[in-house]
């Protein structure tokens, strides 16, 4: 969390925060947000809370805009949605708030991170079936039996 305030900046308290330290490269991401008003008599009008995920190369993931409005004393919003990650890329992501004013002006941000853990520790996003033919035999007769195995996951994996 890291606050704002004096020399007529707004006081605006921020954190942000994962459901989980590390996730599969299909979960949900939950992403929990608080805007706070740290001003000890002074209504803040006009925030804006700005979300964003980063891929561990800094590009953007996501990012949502929420008008936050009016926060009264001691007033706070809180914020939350469910990301999909859709086979991620394995590596550190960030997880980032802004809250800007009414003129777009920064006034406080908040940061953490999370893991997307990679399908080579884990075997998960591997799929796969296994085929006999003919399905049933009697004792001692030859049956054919094939396998095939689909990589759906974030990783490479030897054979």
């Amino acid at each position: 969390m890291r606050l704002f305030g004096g020399n007529g900046a707004l006081q605006v308290g921020g954190l942000i925060r994962t459901d989980k330290a590390g996730y599969q490269p299909y979960d949900l991401v939950q992403v929990s947000a608080r805007v706070s008003n740290q001003a000890q008599n002074q209504i803040l009008p006009g925030l804006t809370a700005i979300l964003s995920l980063s891929r561990p190369d800094g590009g953007a993931f996501w990012s949502q805009s929420i008008p936050v409005g009016e926060l009264p004393v001691a007033g706070r919003k809180e914020l939350s949605y469910a990301v999909p990650l859709a086979n991620a890329a394995p590596g550190t992501y960030s997880a980032r708030l802004v809250v800007t004013d009414a003129q777009g002006r920064q006034q406080g941000t908040a940061s953490s991170a999370f893991q997307v853990l990679s399908t080579r520790d884990s075997g998960s996003g591997l799929t796969g079936s296994i085929n006999a033919d003919p399905q049933e035999v009697p004792l001692g007769n030859p049956m054919v039996v094939s396998a095939t195995v689909h990589n759906q996951g974030n990783a490479d994996l030897a054979a």
